[in-house]
């Protein structure tokens, strides 16, 4: 095993890690390297955890072959069951596994008696190889060429990264483990077993070489990020300058930024200014499809997320509040036909007084009107 790849992990210090283990070749390795090196490591306490996700016949045997890995090495086990068959109703089963495996984990290194501060998984090269190019056959984006991070922000660790299954295969055989194999992994109608078993022989490709693709765009993207986030934070509107109070926004999260912002990141990149905010929206957690037009004057709305410029700002919306507060006494949305008198001035309709106002329509409605007649309003503060 390659110490120069894997003695970077000692410099964040985990005192407490939780290793999650399936019983195959990749993670037995993981388990064993981690054990036998711990104090190399400065790894106060580990723990092995293992899903048994209920989709197999030898998914009992998996749990009890890792239940005896543990044991042999006076190592904590914990183990969870998942309802195999709600993983197959809906959507991808791979997806809802991975998705429900994560939980488990995270909240297995919560207990209080294992209190992890890192989880490890076996992923490795080969995994990140076949990662870049499924995404690279889907029409991957840069973000999602950056592949399987290393390092999540949920730290969720991967140590073997960089290491090949082959040297995980050469690990195993001189340090005589044993473990199982997963006979669903021959299945071609998965995805990435058909990637594995047909299109990957076939190709023929170098495994390392292509995992160093996720490096590059690695680099690559935060060099995005960052040129992009120059360019358009000094846009972003205070929410203090915004024509409505923020509380009134129907969506859990609202960005206002400026058009000059566009404006100025078209002029310096004018064939890729649109995929470059969609960048650095989506890394602020907003979801813009590639199907909006930033130059469009229109409302679009796509599922949880909404898009209007209005009066030279962009808003950003995401996520509609699952609870909105009730109006408050004597209060009302608008209504057509509603006016508004202001001092000194003739009466104006509501809707056009909001829109000299430059407040955007997707709040409109939740802003609260106070009543001064039937229909004569004027707006809550």
């Amino acid at each position: 095993m390659n110490s120069d790849i894997l003695k970077n992990i000692a410099e964040y210090k985990f005192e407490h890690v939780l290793l999650a283990v399936s019983g195959g070749l990749d993670s037995i390795c993981l388990a064993h390297y981690f054990i036998t090196n711990q104090k190399n490591f400065g790894i106060k306490k580990l723990a092995i955890a293992h899903i048994h996700h209920g989709l197999r016949k030898s998914a009992d045997r998996d749990a009890e072959f890792v239940k005896n890995f543990a044991d042999k090495f006076h190592v904590p086990f914990f183990i969870r069951y998942l309802d195999g068959k709600a993983l197959t109703e809906n959507g991808s089963v791979e997806e809802n596994a991975r998705l429900a495996r994560y939980q488990e984990l995270h909240e297995i290194a919560e207990l209080s008696s294992v209190r992890a501060d890192a989880i490890f998984t076996a992923h490795h090269a080969n995994d990140q190889a076949e990662t870049v190019l499924m995404r690279i056959l889907r029409g991957s984006s840069w973000k999602g060429l950056r592949g399987i991070s290393r390092i999540r922000d949920d730290y969720v660790i991967r140590p073997f990264l960089q290491i090949s299954k082959s040297e995980l295969e050469i690990y195993a055989k001189k340090n005589h483990l044993d473990f199982v194999t997963d006979e669903t992994n021959a299945d071609i109608s998965f995805a990435r077993n058909f990637l594995r078993n047909a299109l990957i022989p076939a190709l023929k490709p170098d495994m390392l070489q292509l995992s160093r693709v996720s490096h590059l765009a690695s680099n690559l993207y935060a060099k995005i990020l960052r040129e992009a986030d120059a360019t358009i934070s000094p846009f972003i509107l205070s929410k203090k300058l915004w024509p409505f109070s923020a509380r009134f926004s129907p969506f859990e999260k609202t960005l206002a930024i400026h058009s000059c912002a566009w404006e100025k990141l078209s002029h310096k990149s004018p064939a890729g200014a649109a995929e470059i905010f969609r960048i650095w929206l989506t890394a602020r957690g907003f979801d813009f499809p590639a199907s909006l037009s930033f130059s469009s004057n229109l409302i679009s709305r796509d599922g949880n997320f909404l898009f209007e410029k209005s009066r030279g700002i962009f808003w950003f919306c995401q996520n509609p509040k699952k609870e909105i507060a009730p109006f408050p006494f004597g209060s009302r949305p608008k209504k057509d036909g509603d006016i508004i008198i202001l001092k000194n001035r003739p009466p104006r309709k509501l809707v056009k007084y909001m829109a000299e106002l430059g407040i955007p329509e997707f709040v409109r409605d939740a802003i609260p009107c106070i009543l001064s007649g039937e229909s004569i309003v004027k707006l809550g503060e």
